[in-house]
């Protein structure tokens, strides 16, 4: 049946990337590596500060576990209107000439009970 859609190319790694960032270290199972500081950072002051340091966590997590890309660029700027931060992240798929693909997500705490 048709039940479950999968994504292809660019969707899977922009799916891949948003996942990876927004992992826990130590969150998967069998894989305690995998993951970042940055879902905790979340939660610290929303500031210019802060946002440089979820952008060089984003180039060394995309850099150690994602390698179907190579990052060109990172912005992460905070958004203090709605508490949050927005990350500009713009990469080349490995193998595909001079495309270089921009992905924009929004990030903002969120706490689990």
């Amino acid at each position: 049946t048709d039940d479950v859609l999968v994504a292809k190319d660019e969707t899977a790694i922009k799916i891949a990337l948003q996942n990876l960032i927004m992992t826990r270290r130590g969150e998967r199972p069998f894989q305690p590596l995998i993951g970042s500081r940055i879902p905790e950072l979340l939660f610290d002051i929303l500031d210019f500060a802060t946002a440089a340091t979820i952008s060089d966590e984003i180039f060394t997590l995309v850099d150690r576990y994602e390698r179907r890309v190579r990052l060109v660029d990172v912005v992460t700027t905070p958004n203090f209107d709605s508490n949050a931060y927005e990350i500009q992240i713009e990469y080349e798929i490995i193998g595909r000439k001079n495309e270089i693909i921009d992905a924009l997500l929004s990030v903002k705490p969120i706490r689990l009970r």
